[in-house]
């Protein structure tokens, strides 16, 4: 779309584009502990489809950094997780 252009040199609503128009995919950090503790009976014996990708049993760390990662919560001072507040359309 703006090649050889980097997003901080577009107005803001230039650099929304492009960034949608090429959106950077990260693995989420909770990906290798949910791989060891992944259960064999599975969700889909629960009656539960659709999912794409869903976590239990993870480590109070793993919680942690995968809420921060998602955008879900911030840590507070002293380590306590504040659910983020989403604005209300």
């Amino acid at each position: 779309m703006f090649p050889g252009v980097h997003p901080s040199a577009l107005t803001p609503n230039a650099a929304a584009l492009y960034i949608s128009a090429n959106p950077v995919v990260l693995p989420s950090p909770a990906q290798p502990e949910a791989g060891k503790l992944t259960s064999i009976y599975g969700l889909a014996n629960h009656g539960l489809s659709n999912l794409h990708r869903v976590y239990w049993n993870l480590p109070t760390a793993s919680l942690y950094e995968e809420a921060v990662f998602r955008g879900e919560a911030r840590i507070s001072h002293l380590g306590p997780m504040r659910r983020r507040r989403h604005e209300r359309r």
